[in-house]
C-alpha cells in the first residue's frame, strides 16, 4: 500500500500546486505586483519539473529546469527584502524546505545559509519595519526547524537503505 500512496500522491500534489501557484500568477499580474508574479511562476514551474506520476524526471531538460526555477525563486524572493514588497516575506519561510527537496544537501546547505546572512542583512538594514526582528527570529528557527527534519530524513534514508552485499 505505501507504494500506491507513492505513485499517487506526488503526481497528484504538484499537479494541483502547479494549478494553484498558475492562479496566482495570473491574479498577481494582474494585480500588477511583478516580483509576487515571478515568484508565484517560479514555484509553479517547481511543482511541474519536480515530480510527475511518482517519478522524479532525472533526464535533461529536467535537472536544468529545476535549477532554473529554483534560482529564479531565490532571486525574487531576495529582492523582495531588499526592494519590496514586504508581504512577500511569508515565502521565505517555506525556501529553505524547498532547496532541500529540490537540490543536493550540500548545494542546499550552502545555498540556504547564503540565503539566510542575505535575508538577514537585508531586513536588518534595507526594512525600518518594526516587526522585523519578530520575522528573523521566526525564518532562523523555521530554518534550524527544517535543517531538524532534513537531517532525520538522510539519516532514516541511510538506515533503511540495503547493507552492502559481501
Amino acid at each position: 500500500m505505501p507504494q500506491t500512496a507513492e505513485k499517487f500522491l506526488p503526481g497528484k500534489f504538484s499537479r494541483s500546486g502547479f494549478i494553484a501557484f498558475g492562479l496566482t500568477t495570473g491574479l498577481c499580474l494582474f494585480m500588477g505586483e511583478l516580483l509576487a508574479a515571478v515568484a508565484a511562476a517560479a514555484a509553479a514551474g517547481l511543482c511541474l519539473a519536480g515530480t510527475h506520476q511518482g517519478k522524479t524526471h532525472q533526464n535533461a531538460p529536467w535537472p536544468q529546469l529545476r535549477a532554473f526555477f529554483l534560482t529564479a525563486l531565490i532571486l525574487a524572493l531576495v529582492s523582495a527584502i531588499w526592494l519590496g514588497p514586504w508581504p512577500l516575506s511569508h515565502w521565505l519561510y517555506a525556501l529553505p524546505l524547498v532547496l532541500f527537496a529540490m537540490a543536493p544537501v550540500y548545494l542546499a546547505a550552502i545555498v540556504t545559509v547564503i540565503f539566510i546572512f542575505l535575508v538577514l542583512a537585508g531586513t536588518q538594514w534595507a526594512i525600518a519595519l518594526p516587526d522585523r526582528h519578530q520575522m528573523m527570529t521566526a525564518l532562523v528557527l523555521t530554518t534550524l526547524l527544517g535543517a531538524i527534519l532534513v537531517f532525520m530524513r538522510e539519516y532514516k534514508s541511510r538506515q533503511l537503505a540495503p547493507a552492502p552485499y559481501r
